[in-house]
């Protein structure tokens, strides 16, 4: 009888301690109890051997790293700028073989891990500016405009990349109007906390000195060990499709979309192998496979 009590016991036990690990396996990856204070950027260290500095478009210098805390936390990416008219985005997302997927914006605004929301422009007020920038923003009346809320850790596998590419647009005129987008004197993208205020990243472009009607301002793509790397870049680009004000914004969104993507193809191979060459700790010349 001693010996069934001991079993029974123990069995009890057994389980006690299995559901307490079921129950440590149910916790999304990286919760933690305490609040994760991490921080949000990091620097990337350049190799010697990167050549494209040159390359029109490409910023590799200044790129940096985006902690993986950005998987479990939503983030605001917001539009800001100085001018007449209104500053709208659209949101390519690409493979790390170059093929493109789709894109996201206001007019089709929701794919899973992306939400675009369309906002009225409005002028920003003094109590909304960090002390530091608050003169230069109130001298030229920034304006305020559409978001995007980006859950990264929701994206699906094969998306690589998500591409920013900034469009001009007015009443009347084309989505991609070359007169709406040069006469910008400023174009502001600033990623923030979903609940908070807190600035992680900004990158603040000023008047244009390219004919353009589309310029693709920011990569932000998958880094090593689930980590992002944020991108800025300055590719101008003049689609005349897109440019024309008898053309819907459907179709301009599209084309705007199908142009970009075809100038940037290169680029997720380039950046694929970068990553993976970090990751691996390898950096072998003239090897593109990821």
């Amino acid at each position: 009888m001693a010996n069934s009590s001991d079993s029974l016991a123990s069995l009890q036990a057994c389980r006690s301690m299995l559901r307490g690990i079921f129950k440590l396996l149910r916790l999304p990856l990286g919760q933690h109890d305490a609040k994760d204070d991490r921080p949000w950027l990091f620097p990337v260290k350049l190799k010697s051997q990167d050549e494209d500095q040159d390359l029109l478009g490409t910023m590799p210098d200044r790129v940096v790293g985006l902690c993986s805390r950005a998987n479990a936390e939503a983030l605001d990416l917001k539009l800001f700028w100085k001018g007449q008219g209104q500053l709208k985005c659209v949101c390519l997302l690409m493979t790390k073989e170059g093929k493109y997927l789709r894109h996201v914006w206001e007019g089709d605004s929701h794919f899973e891990g992306i939400q675009y929301t369309a906002h009225q422009p409005r002028s920003l007020q003094a109590s909304e500016i960090d002390g530091d920038d608050e003169e230069e923003f109130l001298h030229l009346s920034t304006v305020a405009g559409d978001s995007m809320s980006l859950h990264l850790g929701r994206l699906q596998e094969n998306v690589f990349a998500c591409i920013f590419a900034l469009v001009g647009t007015d009443d009347g005129l084309a989505f991609a109007s070359d007169d709406v987008l040069q006469q910008f004197q400023e174009l502001t993208m600033a990623l923030h906390p979903a609940q908070s205020q807190e600035v992680i990243f900004t990158y603040r472009q000023g008047a244009l000195r390219k004919e353009c009607n589309i310029i693709t301002s920011l990569c932000l793509y998958r880094g090593p060990h689930h980590t992002w790397r944020l991108e800025p870049m300055q590719l101008h680009l003049f689609s005349m499709r897109a440019n024309k004000a008898d053309l819907d914004p459907a179709s301009a969104a599209e084309e705007v979309a199908h142009f970009v993507a075809s100038k940037v193809r290169w680029l997720m191979k380039d950046r694929c192998w970068k990553v993976a060459s970090d990751e691996r700790g390898l950096h072998l010349p003239g090897n593109n496979n990821c």
